[in-house]
């Protein structure tokens, strides 16, 4: 079967970034499936177009005859605002479209969520291919927006809201990677019957990885002291401030090292307080290739995640998260009850659940430090389960099913 995949954002193994898609797909080539997918240009963590981009459209074989990705052209203005933000979203619109006027035949059509516009133009594809639309929400747009503030004129709302519920009664079938996605999107009066559930999952790689002995050098800061890490983006939506926060609270400092891994919006800022507040414990590493991340990771003795303080944001279920249980790090999640991330934890016995305040969180970093081998038992208890219930090459299979049961 021969698949039409459109996602702003993708990024490819070799880049920083989430890699559900592109790990998914390579599972499903063994189902005699392949693959054009068509992403923008921009990379979403730095803001900037990638390097090696020129012209309007770039196309590569990730896999000779089985995966092609097409990167298009999109205006480098992500990190200006709301108004340059709709600029990039409106530009992939524009660019996705005219892309798959250039490719041939597809089965079915895939998309991905946020954003709205990057739906629409899968949609728009959809029709003029003739082609089953399917559609997936990694994150709820347009409501995330505004819950957060970033969106109050009504008139917007309205016609988001209106695009959101069309996009969704088009779809012939809608995966969502979490419970509380499909419960918000039944009770926008979609059926039931066409909401798949495929969470975000775990690779066999990173839970059977094997670290090495040796420290990455820009990571020899944090040695001799209990290290705490966040690998991830680092934009407002992180409440990655709050950490930084809670680290003043720490009476013992010295005794703890925090790295931070990625890059985005935010860095520059969170840089700056860190050296307005004399916290020199803390370490921005940048951002490092996705066959990194596991190295830098393994050295960790506790990760940390911080969920947005609105009714969405506890619905989430990041990727950061299933790296930190697959490569067996405890982790420290600030959020609120509910919501299939806090389930996880809990259930897992692999973590602890705090209220997103510097105090609370402070508290427990103290109470990890002090209790390592209980974090390294909790550590083991996630890789577990990640490796029972996430694993990605199962999370295909789901997939592959939900494309077979529309096969035209």
């Amino acid at each position: 079967m021969n698949i039409l995949f459109i996602h702003q954002f993708f990024t490819t193994e070799d880049e920083p970034g989430e890699v559900r898609h592109i790990a998914m797909f390579k599972y499903m080539l063994e189902k005699g499936y392949n693959f054009t997918i068509i992403g923008g240009a921009l990379d979403y963590m730095s803001g900037k177009l990638y390097p090696d981009f020129k012209g309007f459209l770039q196309e590569k074989e990730l896999i000779p005859g089985k995966i092609k990705l097409i990167r298009t052209y999109v205006t480098p203005t992500y990190r200006k605002g709301f108004i340059g933000k709709m600029l990039t979203y409106i530009s992939f619109l524009i660019s996705s479209v005219i892309a798959s006027l250039r490719t041939g035949k597809f089965d079915m059509l895939l998309t991905t969520s946020p954003s709205l516009l990057t739906a629409l133009a899968g949609y728009i594809v959809s029709k003029i291919k003739g082609i089953p639309f399917i559609l997936e929400i990694r994150d709820l747009w347009p409501k995330v927006a505004m819950e957060m503030g970033m969106v109050k004129n009504k008139f917007i709302i309205w016609i988001a809201e209106e695009l959101e519920l069309f996009l969704y009664r088009k779809a012939v079938r809608i995966i969502v990677i979490t419970e509380g996605y499909a419960d918000y999107i039944k009770s926008r009066g979609i059926s039931p019957s066409k909401i798949n559930i495929v969470y975000n999952g775990v690779d066999e790689c990173m839970l059977d990885y094997k670290p090495s002995d040796e420290i990455p050098e820009d990571l020899k800061v944090a040695e001799g002291k209990f290290t705490v890490m966040y690998a991830g983006a680092i934009g407002k939506f992180n409440y990655l401030e709050d950490l930084l926060k809670a680290v003043e609270l720490i009476e013992e400092q010295e005794k703890f090292a925090f790295v931070f891994i990625g890059d985005g919006g935010e860095r520059k800022n969170l840089i700056n307080y860190a050296k307005e507040k004399n916290l020199n414990n803390i370490f921005f590493l940048g951002a490092k290739q996705r066959s990194e991340i596991p190295e830098y990771l393994s050295k960790a003795d506790l990760t940390v995640a911080i969920y947005p303080p609105i009714p969405t944001g506890k619905l989430l279920l990041q990727n950061k998260v299933l790296d930190f249980l697959s490569l067996g790090k405890a982790v420290i999640l600030a959020a609120e009850e509910g919501g299939d991330t806090v389930r996880i934890i809990l259930s897992a016995a692999c973590g602890i659940r705090v209220n997103k305040s510097p105090e609370a969180i402070a508290e427990k970093l103290v109470w990890a430090s002090k209790n390592k081998e209980l974090c390294e038992e909790m550590g083991k208890k996630g890789r577990e389960y990640a490796r029972v219930h996430l694993n990605r090459k199962k999370l295909a299979c789901e997939m592959i099913n939900i494309f077979e049961a529309e096969r035209i």
